[in-house]
């Protein structure tokens, strides 16, 4: 779960990206700026695990506009959905139908919820199992390994020895265990007895992987022993999931901004999260704009292999000099 989040949280966040910035677009892009986006971020990443994620919205006057001074996460167990799949606060007189929330109080980020099922699909749920069984595997095999790792020793005393003698036996034994020291009495004897069966060890490993590769699947898509293409691309799929909860959630709360200021329903600034490798592919067709600017040409290679165009993608229009001279 930390690779899913820290996957959205490596994103940098943009209003309106690749379009001319309007005044309200800079307005809400300030309103956004002073609130902690990252931390509001992790917020809304927690519907991932657990299904929803109830978020409050405080408001408040600044100058001539109404803005969230801060938005926090509330406690699920707090809420719950009627049958009309609104949330619901669960207060003592009301329950347990609960109270109908105001209106642009509280945001939900859901993951992947239905009709059916408003509350979401958490992912620990498919975890479960697998960890349940993961910790009764380490339990056995730390018990096997009490038992069977260590070399056992058998104390022996005269037939008939009374309890206090027996009791003297164990204590020394106990102390061999701990200190390899002991002083026994000539007619007793210690045996040493070494107990291996790694079939059994193996059975309880087997087990764990199998767990541990199975959550994995199930929060990133693959066993994170793995390290296939397609595994990363599976793994990338599943955070570009997370990343568009996020962003719906966020252009939710830049929408009620704009209803409780401008009133309008005019195009509305939208809230996008923007992956490293999509600014580094800008960095470099600046670059290459400046190159061929200067004179340098490419061939039909550099731009398939670098941008990951196919062979029909690409047809040649203009010279270079014409592109140059603009």
């Amino acid at each position: 779960m930390r690779v899913r989040k820290a996957g959205v949280r490596s994103r940098r966040w943009e209003i309106d990206r690749g379009k001319t910035k309007t005044k309200r677009t800079r307005e809400v892009e300030r309103i956004l700026k002073d609130l902690d986006v990252r931390r509001i971020i992790s917020s809304i990443l927690k519907a991932v695990p657990f299904g929803f994620q109830p978020l409050e919205i405080l408001w408040q006057r600044a100058g001539s506009l109404i803005v969230p001074s801060d938005i926090v996460a509330r406690p699920r167990t707090w809420f719950l959905f009627d049958a009309d799949n609104r949330l619901r606060f669960r207060s003592k007189l009301n329950d347990p139908v609960g109270e109908l929330l105001p209106e642009r109080k509280f945001l939900v980020a859901q993951h992947e919820p239905s009709y059916e099922n408003p509350y979401g699909d958490p992912v620990l749920s498919s975890c479960f199992w697998p960890a349940t069984f993961k910790k009764a595997g380490f339990k056995f095999l730390i018990t096997f390994a009490e038992k069977y790792g260590m070399t056992w020793l058998i104390g022996k005393v005269p037939h008939g020895s009374p309890q206090e003698i027996v009791e003297a036996m164990i204590e020394n034994l106990e102390a061999m265990v701990q200190d390899a020291i002991a002083v026994i009495q000539e007619n007793y004897s210690v045996e040493v007895l070494s107990v291996q069966d790694d079939g059994i060890a193996e059975s309880y490993l087997a087990l764990i992987k199998k767990c541990q590769a199975d959550i994995s699947i199930a929060t990133l898509g693959y066993d994170f022993d793995g390290g296939s293409k397609l595994q990363r691309i599976v793994k990338n799929n599943i955070i570009d999931s997370d990343a568009r909860t996020v962003e719906e959630v966020m252009n939710k709360l830049i929408g009620w901004i704009c209803e409780l200021n401008w009133c309008d329903h005019a195009a509305r600034p939208s809230f996008s999260l923007i992956k490293q490798q999509d600014d580094i592919g800008l960095l470099q067709a600046r670059v290459d704009l400046i190159l061929t600017k200067l004179g340098m040409k490419f061939t039909k290679k550099y731009f398939m292999r670098t941008y990951g165009f196919e062979t029909d993608d690409i047809e040649c229009v203009r010279s270079s000099s014409s592109i140059i001279s603009q």
